[in-house]
C-alpha cells in the first residue's frame, strides 16, 4: 500500500538462568530453552550463580530446588536481594516428594522431576512475559523501545 511504512525494532532475547548441579542437566535444559529462542546462560553452582545473577539483566531463573547446602529457594531469595531482580519470575525443578516440603516463593512456578521438556517450556514462555520482563526491558534496557512522541499515534484515556 502506497504511503504505508512499518518499522519493527525486534527486542532482545528474554535471558534466562538455568541453575542445576548436575551438568548433563544443565546442558540439556539449556540447550532446550536456547532452542526456544531464549538467551541461556547456566551456572552449577551458588557462587556461579550469584556472580551471574549480579552482572545480568535476568527475565528468569530455572532453578532445581537442590542446591547443596541447601534448597534453592535460599538461593532464590539471594538472587532477588539484587536490587534489579527483586520480581524476576522462577521456575523450580522439584522431585515430587519435596514439592510439598518446600515454601515457593512469589512469582514462582514448579516443574516436576523427571523434567517433561515441553512443560518447561510452556512454563518458561508464560513466565518470560510476565510484567518483570516489560519492567525488565523499559527500565534496564530502554534502548530497544522507540520512547519519542509520535504524532500519529491516538491517546485512548
Amino acid at each position: 500500500m502506497p504511503g504505508v511504512r512499518i518499522t519493527m525494532t525486534l527486542s532482545p532475547r528474554p535471558v534466562v538462568l538455568v541453575i542445576d548441579p548436575d551438568a548433563l542437566t544443565l546442558m540439556g535444559l539449556s540447550a532446550t530453552l536456547h532452542h526456544e529462542n531464549l538467551e541461556v546462560h547456566g551456572a552449577r553452582t551458588r557462587t556461579a550463580a550469584l556472580r551471574a545473577a549480579q552482572t545480568l539483566n535476568l527475565d528468569l531463573v530455572v532453578i532445581d530446588s537442590w542446591i547443596e547446602p541447601d534448597y534453592g529457594v535460599s538461593m532464590v531469595h539471594a538472587i532477588r536481594k539484587i536490587a534489579h531482580l527483586v520480581d524476576v519470575p522462577v521456575v523450580f525443578l522439584t522431585e515430587p516428594s519435596e514439592a510439598k516440603h518446600i515454601a515457593f516463593p512469589t512469582s514462582s512456578f514448579n516443574v516436576s522431576k523427571p523434567i517433561d521438556l515441553e512443560a518447561l517450556v510452556d512454563v518458561a514462555k508464560r513466565a518470560v512475559w510476565m510484567p518483570h520482563l516489560v519492567h525488565n526491558h523499559m527500565t534496564l534496557r530502554p534502548h530497544t523501545f522507540n520512547t519519542q512522541p509520535n504524532s500519529q499515534m491516538t491517546n485512548i484515556s
